[in-house]
């Protein structure tokens, strides 16, 4: 057997050592027996290794007193093997599309970090000969690598990773913000030129961080040094207005006039406030939450009241019409939709606008329907009461006539049908339950509205 078989032979056996010592939670042992290898074995062992202790350090909570130990040896394994930096890189990438603990993240990405010097100092390994062809073709590489880590890396973490972290409630904000931190290091670090990403990173995820963490001015300040080093103007994010004004360095100069001032931010203020609306609508279809629900619910209905009559219209049909075309997801839809329904309700008396547009919203509902009876019961109350308003305030009588004929009636049939298939089952389920409040809703709404309709 020559020396590379014996070699190859000793680093699979020192593999299924190593994978061994992972199964049975022997850190310590795994650790000592890692440092006090020769790197020619971690060479050989290293893309299958580090994949096998990145997939344990993903799984790894972070009270469990094997995290550090283990951090401890990935780190040595990536520093003493030996690698080439493509090589390293390679098994990043491999690592990063498995994992999904914040932590693991991090700890791939700060490796990344960590690498990228050797990536971007463009060095390439030429061969005894001198042979040009060899040389090039190393330099392409690492070129690759670098674009791809701008086209490829950068957006997948923000999209997948950053914008989904923010949604998800067992992942911290100190995380979110360690995350965008990381972001900004690999941005400046693989030279991108992808100004979208950065304002996305600005507008869609920093704006919805806790504003007085004190991570968040290194944050912003980055970011602000990436837009100028870019050529983009501040401007187009609110956050960066908001902080350039409260340093005394406003990006949109006083010599304009005020009027002119607030055309120019309303761009920005515009993805501001979407981002911050759909964040927060999805915090308050989230009933477990409790406390925190019903405190999102009232800053919700505080945010919108301070916009005026015409704007939170256009504020409350558009998110209706989102829901309603699923690109605004929310788990619990009905009573999402059934809260919006109230709240353009509750404004109809006090805003003469809302009275106004109340066939465009008819339409909107109209086209909403459900298969399920439970999970449509606080849609169609919101509804059915919102008929009943009209009736009784006397409101564009012609209109409910046709929302009696298209919205009313197909409601009523599907009742008497949920009626036949409830009880020919003999179930004793949600459906049966919630089924005699929306009948005597659907009997109440209707005698609202038929004695409107048929007074002279």
């Amino acid at each position: 057997m020559d020396v590379s078989n014996e070699e190859n032979v000793t680093g699979m056996d020192f593999i299924a050592n190593m994978i061994d010592l992972l199964e049975k939670d022997a850190i310590d042992e795994l650790r000592e027996t890692i440092i006090n290898t020769d790197h020619r074995t971690l060479n050989i062992a290293f893309l299958e290794l580090f994949s096998a202790l990145m997939n344990k350090y993903d799984d790894l909570t972070s009270e469990d007193r094997n995290r550090q130990s283990l951090l401890t040896v990935v780190i040595h394994l990536t520093k003493n093997s030996h690698m080439k930096p493509k090589e390293i890189y390679i098994a990043l990438m491999e690592a990063y599309e498995c994992v999904r603990a914040p932590a693991a993240v991090h700890l791939l990405l700060e490796l990344l970090v960590d690498l990228m010097p050797n990536l971007n100092s463009r060095r390439v390994f030429v061969s005894s000969s001198g042979d040009d062809y060899f040389r090039l073709n190393q330099l392409f590489k690492i070129l690759s690598y670098i674009d791809e880590i701008s086209d490829d890396v950068l957006p997948s973490l923000l999209k997948e990773r950053l914008m989904k972290q923010l949604h998800d409630e067992d992942i911290s904000r100190k995380d979110v913000m360690r995350s965008c931190e990381l972001f900004i290091h690999l941005f400046k670090l693989s030279g991108c030129t992808n100004a979208e990403l950065m304002e996305t990173l600005t507008c869609e995820v920093l704006s919805c961080l806790p504003q007085t963490s004190a991570q968040m001015t290194p944050l912003i300040d980055a970011c602000l040094g990436c837009y100028l080093a870019l050529g983009q103007d501040p401007i187009s994010s609110a956050l960066l207005i908001a902080n350039t004004q409260h340093r005394g360095t406003p990006c949109v100069p006083y010599v304009y006039s005020a009027d002119h001032r607030f055309e120019l931010c309303v761009p920005a203020l515009t993805r501001s406030l979407s981002a911050f609306f759909s964040a927060l609508l999805d915090i308050c279809q989230q009933v477990t939450l409790e406390s925190i629900h019903e405190r999102c619910l009232r800053v919700f209905v505080s945010s919108l009241q301070r916009f005026e009559p015409t704007a939170q219209l256009l504020v409350l049909r558009r998110l209706i019409r989102l829901i309603r075309i699923e690109q605004l997801k929310v788990s619990l839809e009905s009573q999402t939709l059934g809260w919006l329904v109230d709240l353009y309700r509750c404004r109809i008396e006090k805003y003469p606008i809302f009275g106004a547009e109340l066939g465009f919203v008819w339409a909107e509902l109209a086209e909403i329907h459900y298969v399920e009876l439970h999970e449509a019961v606080h849609f169609y109350t919101a509804m059915l009461v919102l008929a009943q308003f009209q009736a009784l305030h006397r409101i564009n009588r012609e209109l409910l006539r046709e929302v009696d004929r298209q919205v009313l009636d197909p409601l009523q049939r599907q009742l008497v049908d949920w009626t036949t298939l409830t009880t020919a089952d003999g179930a004793d389920d949600e459906r049966t339950q919630s089924l005699p409040f929306l009948q005597f809703s659907m009997l109440q709404t209707r005698n609202y509205v038929n004695q409107f309709l048929n007074k002279a």
